[in-house]
């Protein structure tokens, strides 16, 4: 059955949320909600999602599957919108800067939640695509993984990868290798044939996953547990980089970097609930 979306023109946006969003939502963005909680907004449940495709009982993390959802509403709405748009329940991607720079990431901004008018802000999209300005790893993606999380929960999966097919062991090699991570399709606005696609390849490498006995190496620590959806933010947010380089959006830099026209590049801010924006956000822990 099709889902009912909320859309505005050929657009249609949403806020993927575990809780209320720290900002007001306009009416025209979808909520999908990753758990239940009261929400005057337009909702998508993840749960019943899953629940319909018998995926409540799979060893993935439910929260997990919320952009498999949204590709399954890529799919079926295709030929009636050219761009989505996403946010999460506390971060968004801005065309001008926001509040004040993190002082630890110098690609974010931070600020309260009450002073952040979301439609006025998605308003100011191109019909382009817009990304969060990326993050930029001299040691590779593979460096960063290891200085961050456990290093060998990153091979363990990325071999899974390579046994399915879905890198070839020299596109395992470039994986590891790239120094460019984009924020990937929960931050910004894409085509609708790309998140499609993105979706789609994710979906391939959770069902991999879920055919394997991979558990994380700390599971009791309650950070590094998340180890698939570390991973998969750089699975993805690297074939979304593969995409943007055959659509010619973006070019490389000699030094590995690369480089994108103005209008596609966007800032990511972080929001606190309240009027009050917080002092330095750490990726991932909040």
């Amino acid at each position: 059955m099709k889902l009912a979306i909320q859309r505005r023109g050929r657009r249609a946006a949403f806020c993927i949320s575990h809780v209320q969003p720290f900002f007001a939502l306009p009416a025209n963005v979808n909520l999908i909600q990753t758990a239940p909680f009261e929400s005057g907004a337009h909702t998508i449940s993840l749960p019943a999602y899953l629940r319909e495709r018998d995926l409540l009982n799979s060893p993935i993390p439910a929260v997990d599957y919320a952009l498999v959802l949204l590709g399954e509403i890529a799919r079926q709405w295709r030929h009636e919108i050219d761009h989505v748009v996403v946010l999460l329940h506390r971060k968004l991607c801005t065309m001008q800067p926001l509040g004040k720079r993190d002082a630890a990431f110098g690609n974010m901004w931070l600020a309260a939640g009450d002073s952040v008018d979301v439609e006025a802000e998605l308003t100011r999209y191109p019909n382009d695509v817009v990304t969060a300005l990326p993050f930029f790893f001299a040691d590779g993606l593979v460096g960063q993984y290891a200085r961050c999380h456990l290093v060998q929960d990153f091979w363990r999966l990325l071999a899974i990868c390579v046994d399915a097919g879905l890198l070839s062991s020299s596109e395992a090699l470039a994986f590891c290798s790239e120094k460019v991570l984009l924020w990937g399709p929960t931050m910004g606005q894409l085509p609708v044939d790309v998140v499609i696609r993105l979706a789609e390849r994710y979906e391939r490498l959770l069902e991999a996953v879920a055919a394997t006995d991979f558990t994380c190496t700390r599971l009791q620590d309650g950070y590094q547990k998340r180890c698939l959806s570390f991973f998969a933010e750089r699975f993805v947010g690297y074939a979304l980089l593969q995409e943007l380089l055959q659509m010619g959006k973006v070019s490389r830099l000699p030094d590995g970097g690369i480089t994108m026209a103005r209008h596609n590049i966007g800032y990511c801010c972080t929001v606190a609930a309240g009027g009050v924006a917080p002092e330095s956000y750490e990726i991932g822990r909040q």
